[in-house]
């Protein structure tokens, strides 16, 4: 009886043994599934929210952009006014050519002492005619501040008299008589909140869970008002951004609700659940049946392997895996002597598909493009999927070979089928680089560095197309290596020289100012041009040095000249991105002014149009300072990125530089010489001067001299030159460079 007991006594204490093991390893499991499953909910919704933020960003740049482009009509109107002297008898005609230059303008119109006489297109406005606007309340407020600012104010949006809802900008037009200005009355444009709003993808994103709220608060009486997108009084915003219009402040918002758990976070737990109770009954089973266990573990370890190397969405080899695979097939073509090429394909505008349709068509669109990718009829030793859009495959043959050809067209032919994603027709292509196995390109990683250097040649020259790598490539890429270590030593060495370009006085014909570029001559590699320098300098970080170096070269060459040649002349030069964020720019530059003891206006900024799109509040505190130290600015390149003109009349500016891109097919090009005409509209309401660069001929310097340039700049007076060059065209008598222009010719 005794032995019996102790018998059942370790038959109980050995099945406790045997549970608590598998229980631990099961709770182990579950917990960390669960986890695993939680953190991959909240990096999914962390994604989801910063693609919310930036589409609401987008969308608020483009309202601020359509606002901005479609209000300078106003501007080109009431400049017509002020030259005509308060007539215009061809308001229709004129009205029509700017509505076709500038589109997303529902009418514009003319209110001759604030009494709305003229509209185009007059039919479905006739209710409008006659209307009073310094007689209606609802519109008095905003008719008066815009007369008192003498700027572009914008009303809006409200019920139209002739239907409908809309935002109008609103001109003052003043002329002078006998030196006084007298109020003329308004130019205005009639901007329909409808079509202002309809690109903006307001319902599809409501679709998706994402509710946006596009509106104001009142001037007046601060109350919110939601012109388009989700009414509703429980809107929560979770992102915010400001529209900066005309005399106020618009705003867009945007909800992401809260869908709970979704389908793949319960089906995570799921799986976690059953992963637990397999991992307990394959404990128990190890326990119990070691041998048989110890099978099912190595079944489990190849399992693994393969997980470990190929992609879980498209089940190509991934880079670990494909790697093993390219070693080997590099080994068996050296030893058979036999053609090895490699194949880099980059998906082009696969980002723009994940940004608008999501990243579950993304992946869709990936696991599309490997399936095709396998079914081209060329022979592949090896397919894999490189990396977020980016495929790799290894061919058996020569990489000028004309199966290499068709290999490509099959790759086109396969991604050229269209492919239908959340009912929308997608077709996508790639952009292709190639690598063969040589002498030089002998194994692993020389041949995929190749082979990518050949795909970003094809990006940057053919998107779309193939390239195969070549030596010239690699030289290119060296040499931008070997600028950034020479660049280092160029200032200390002497290598950098300013070179100077005239700037002509329309008037004139006088040169009393210069644009200072630069130029490199290296003694390794010969006259480097500044479109290779400058990019490496921003890139090797010596932009500031080189920078300084330019503005202490131009003092001294600009005091030279005042002394000699012009009290009052003015050197240009141009400040990069990266010197405009360094906070301490302006006391830097202004201490050297002070210590050769020389005005601040006798050095000209010029800063480019991008710079000041962000409208950040760093970019406008380092103009303040500049400014207020006494510099001029000059923005170059106007015209090239859509500026927002209420933040430019925030900035104190002194010069508009037009772009080259808007001379060089003038005077033939109407549509130019309309937009040419604008922006010096533009800048006259702005008390800014104008420079108008690459003038190339005659007839280019005399249009633009009879559309009120004050200067002119390009060839046509002198390319860049040094400055021993430059002091001999000031050397000439009158200082006059139109006699010698005529003489050339």
């Amino acid at each position: 009886m005794r032995i019996k007991g102790r018998a059942q006594l370790e038959k109980v204490i050995g099945t406790q043994h045997n549970f608590w093991l598998p229980a631990l390893l099961g709770g182990i499991v579950f917990v960390s599934g669960c986890y695993a499953v939680r953190l991959s909910a909240a990096i999914g919704a962390h994604e989801r929210d910063q693609q919310t933020a930036q589409v609401l960003s987008t969308q608020a740049a483009e309202i601020e952009r359509r606002l901005s482009y479609t209000l300078t009509s106003t501007y080109i109107l009431a400049q017509e006014i002020m030259r005509a002297g308060g007539r215009f008898d061809k308001f229709d005609e004129y009205a029509d050519s700017v509505l076709q230059m500038i589109p997303g303008i529902a009418n514009l119109q003319l209110a001759p002492k604030g009494v709305i006489e003229q509209i185009y297109p007059l039919e479905g406005n006739e209710k409008a005619i006659g209307h009073k606007i310094l007689q209606d309340d609802a519109r008095l407020d905003e008719a008066l501040l815009a007369i008192k600012s003498k700027g572009l104010t914008l009303a809006g949006p409200f019920e139209l008299i002739q239907g409908g809802v809309g935002v109008i900008g609103r001109q003052p037009v003043f002329l002078k008589v006998d030196g006084t200005e007298h109020f003329w009355g308004f130019t205005s444009a009639l901007i329909l909140l409808e079509d202002l709003v309809k690109d903006l993808g307001l319902q599809t994103a409501s679709e998706s869970n994402t509710h946006f709220q596009l509106g104001r608060n009142h001037p007046g009486s601060g109350k919110q008002e939601i012109f388009a997108g989700n009414t509703s009084p429980d809107f929560k915003a979770h992102h915010t951004i400001n529209i900066v219009v005309p005399n106020g402040t618009w705003f867009l918002r945007a909800q992401k609700q809260d869908v709970g758990i979704s389908f793949s976070d319960w089906m995570g737990f799921l799986l976690t659940l059953v992963a637990t109770l397999l991992t307990f009954a394959l404990s128990n089973r190890l326990i119990r049946e070691p041998a048989r266990l110890r099978k099912l573990v190595a079944e489990k370890t190849t399992d693994l392997h393969h997980i470990a190397h190929h992609d879980s969405l498209t089940q190509l080899p991934n880079r670990r895996g494909f790697m093993e695979l390219l070693e080997t097939c590099i080994e068996k073509a050296n030893t058979n002597q036999r053609p090895l090429t490699l194949m880099l394909i980059d998906l082009d505008l696969f980002k723009e598909v994940n940004d608008t349709l999501g990243h579950h068509m993304g992946d869709l669109l990936l696991q599309t493009v490997a399936q095709r990718l396998k079914d081209c009829s060329y022979k592949q030793l090896a397919l894999s999927r490189w990396g977020g859009d980016e495929f790799i495959a290894v061919l058996p043959y020569d990489i000028e070979s004309p199966e290499c050809q068709q290999a490509v067209e099959c790759i086109r032919k396969q991604l050229a089928q269209p492919l239908l994603l959340a009912e929308k027709e997608i077709t996508v292509s790639a952009s292709i680089g190639m690598s063969g196995l040589s002498d030089e390109n002998n194994d692993a990683a020389t041949l995929i560095r190749s082979a990518d250097l050949a795909m970003y040649e094809t990006k940057r020259t053919t998107p779309g197309g193939y390239t195969r790598y070549s030596v010239d490539i690699q030289m290119r890429e060296e040499r931008k290596l070997t600028l950034k270590q020479l660049l280092k030593s160029a200032i200390t060495n002497n290598e950098l020289q300013l070179f100077y370009q005239p700037l002509v006085c329309t008037k004139s014909g006088n040169i009393k100012k210069a644009e200072a570029l630069i130029r490199w001559n290296s003694p390794q590699l010969g006259m480097v041009h500044p479109g290779e320098l400058i990019p490496v300098a921003e890139d090797s970080g010596l932009i500031q040095e080189i920078g300084d170096w330019v503005f202490e070269q131009a003092t001294l060459q600009v005091q030279k000249w005042r002394q000699t040649y012009h009290p009052e002349f003015q050197i240009s030069i141009n400040v990069s991105p990266t010197q405009f964020r360094s906070e301490d720019i302006a006391k830097r530059w202004t201490s050297r002014l002070t210590e050769i003891e020389l005005d601040t206006n006798s050095i000209l900024l010029e800063i480019t149009e991008t710079m000041i799109l962000d409208n950040s509040e760093q970019t406008n505190k380092q103009i303040n300072h500049l400014t207020g130290a006494g510099f001029q600015l000059a923005l170059d390149d106007f015209g090239t990125g859509y500026s927002s003109l209420s933040h430019l009349k925030m900035l104190d500016l002194s010069y508009l530089k037009i772009d080259r891109t808007f001379i060089k097919n003038l005077p033939h090009s109407t549509d130019d010489q309309t937009l040419c005409q604008a922006i010096i509209a533009i800048a006259k309401q702005m008390q800014l001067e104008v420079v108008a660069e690459g003038i190339e001929s005659d007839e280019q310097r005399e249009l633009l001299t009879s559309l009120g340039t004050e200067y002119l700049q390009g060839y046509l007076f002198a390319k860049p030159i040094s400055a021993d060059e430059f002091e001999a065209l000031l050397d000439r008598p009158s200082n006059n460079v139109y006699p010698l222009i005529a003489k050339s010719q």
